[in-house]
C-alpha cells in the first residue's frame, strides 16, 4: 500500500508539472520572494517572474506563489488551479554556507538576477550593450539588503560585469574590460519636482533601438525623423526596467546613455522633428 502511495504521488507530481521551475529564493528580512522561470517550449517563451506569497504574475501563462518554504529550498505554487511544489537542487553543490543562505540561486536568468540587484540597490541600472547575459548559480547569507547587493556583485564580478553608481538613481553596468574607459555623468536632476513630475517608467525587453528612439523623440513632442539611414543596426535592442519613477529630464538622461552605448546620438532637425546621427568613439 506504502509503495502504490509514494507512486501514486509521483506520478501526480509529473501530471501536475506547471511548466515553471524554481530558480532563485530571497529570503531578506524585508523581502521574501520567490524566483520562477516559465519552461519555454522556444527561446521566444522565454519569461521569469519574481513574486511574493500571494501574488500572481506570468503573461500566458498565470502562476500564483502560494507559499515558501525556505528551510527545505522549495515553492508552493498553482497554475490553473492545480497546486504543484516546486524545488531547487543544491544537494550536488558546496557554495552553501555553514548557516543557512538567505539568497539562492540556480540556473537564474541574467534579467532575474539584475532585476533583483536593482529593487535592492533602488537604482534604475543602465546596461552596457557589450555585457553577455548568462545564467547565475550561487547561495549567499545576507543580513540586510546592503549585504545582499554586496553579494550579488561579487556575483556580477565573478562574471566579468562592474558596477559603477551614476548620481543618484542611476547605475552603469558595464563589462570589466572596458570599465575604466566608461565615466558616469553623475546625473542630478536640478528642476525642483514641483515643476518637474516625476510620472516615467519604463520596462523595454528586448525594444529595438528605433522604437526606443520613437519614445524619446516623445518626450520633447517630437517626432523621428526617418528621411536618412538611421546610424545604428536596426536589429539592435534596447534593455531598460526602471525602478523608480523618472522625470522628462531623468528619462532623456537613460535613454542618451545607452543611445551612446549603441554609437548613436538623436539631435533637433528642424520644427517638432528629431534625427539620429552617429557618434563617434562609442564605448
Amino acid at each position: 500500500m506504502l509503495l502504490l502511495l509514494c507512486f501514486s504521488r509521483q506520478l501526480s507530481a509529473q501530471i501536475d508539472q506547471p511548466g515553471w521551475r524554481l530558480s532563485g529564493i530571497i529570503n531578506l528580512p524585508d523581502l521574501k520572494q520567490a524566483v520562477l522561470q516559465k519552461q519555454p517550449a522556444s527561446p521566444i517563451e522565454k519569461e521569469t517572474v519574481i513574486l511574493a506569497e500571494g501574488e500572481t504574475g506570468g503573461r500566458a501563462d498565470q502562476i500564483e506563489l502560494v507559499k515558501i518554504d525556505y528551510k527545505n529550498e522549495t515553492a508552493d505554487v498553482s497554475t490553473n488551479k492545480v497546486l504543484a511544489t516546486l524545488a531547487l537542487n543544491f544537494q550536488s553543490q558546496n557554495n552553501h554556507a555553514e548557516t543557512e543562505p538567505t539568497i539562492l540561486f540556480e540556473r537564474a536568468n541574467f534579467d532575474a538576477v539584475l532585476d533583483l540587484y536593482s529593487t535592492l540597490l533602488g537604482r534604475t541600472l543602465l546596461r552596457h550593450p557589450l555585457l553577455r547575459e548568462t545564467d547565475f548559480t550561487f547561495s549567499a547569507q545576507a543580513g540586510n539588503r546592503g549585504e545582499a547587493v554586496h553579494a550579488i556583485e561579487n556575483a556580477l564580478a565573478d562574471k566579468g560585469i562592474t558596477c559603477i553608481p551614476d548620481g543618484d538613481i542611476f547605475a552603469m553596468l558595464v563589462p570589466k574590460e572596458i570599465a575604466p574607459r566608461i565615466k558616469a555623468e553623475n546625473f542630478k536632476n536640478n528642476i525642483p519636482e514641483s515643476e518637474s513630475p516625476h510620472n516615467i517608467q519604463y520596462d523595454f525587453q528586448n525594444v529595438p533601438i528605433m522604437q526606443a528612439a520613437d519614445v524619446y523623440t516623445g518626450l520633447f513632442g517630437c517626432t523621428l525623423k526617418m528621411d536618412e539611414p538611421f546610424p545604428a543596426p536596426g536589429s539592435a535592442m534596447l534593455k531598460l526596467r526602471t525602478v523608480t519613477k523618472l522625470s522628462k529630464d531623468e528619462a532623456a538622461y537613460a535613454l542618451d546613455t545607452l543611445f551612446k552605448w549603441a554609437g548613436v546620438r538623436i539631435v533637433p532637425a528642424g520644427q517638432h522633428l528629431m534625427k539620429a546621427v552617429p557618434v563617434a568613439g562609442k564605448e
